[in-house]
């Protein structure tokens, strides 16, 4: 991994001074949902959120306190075979094109952050060429989503158990499998 001269600093700083979050400290889980411009094809859309938009938002992110930061590609042929699904045991896949999910221990701090002149003159700018604000909800903005969460309590993590799994559950499963 390149870290440039410009964001050593910060790199530094999130490592050596404090923007580690500790393990007990609640988070908040912040979603934003992006639908792509309707001009963009979803591999322009995908690529330019990870590949430019993504890195153009790293070093203010951890300057904004955010712990972890993910974009989560929703392509539709993936949508389209969950929603013809149907024996499927859940609603629609919601029609979003990707989500962004940060998790921040100051959800204040991450706000403010939105009023930063480098998230106005550089990210906001960039966020219009791939975002479609118009579309997403149908309310004329991308939808925002916060809630109070706690590190993640894994249950399967890369595909592998990874709590206790008593004799009765074991019983059960084998009855079935």
């Amino acid at each position: 991994m390149h870290i440039s001269k410009a964001l050593l600093p910060l790199a530094l700083a999130g490592a050596v001074l404090g923007y580690t979050v500790p393990a007990s400290t609640p988070l908040y889980r912040v979603s934003i949902y992006y639908k792509r411009l309707p001009n963009l094809t979803e591999e322009a859309f995908l690529d330019h959120w990870h590949k430019i938009h993504g890195p153009l938002c790293a070093p203010w992110l951890v300057k904004y306190g955010v712990a972890d930061y993910q974009q989560f590609h929703t392509p539709s042929l993936q949508r389209a075979e969950f929603a013809a699904d149907s024996n499927r045991t859940f609603s629609a896949p919601v029609p979003f094109d990707g989500e962004a999910a940060f998790l921040v221990a100051d959800w204040r701090r991450f706000m403010s952050g939105f009023n930063d002149p480098y998230y106005m003159d550089v990210i906001r700018p960039d966020e219009e060429k791939f975002a479609d604000e118009k579309d997403a909800l149908g309310i004329g903005q991308s939808a925002l989503v916060m809630a109070l969460v706690t590190r993640p309590n894994y249950i399967v993590k890369d595909g592998k158990i990874v709590v206790p799994v008593s004799a009765e559950v074991e019983e059960k499963w084998a009855q079935y499998n």
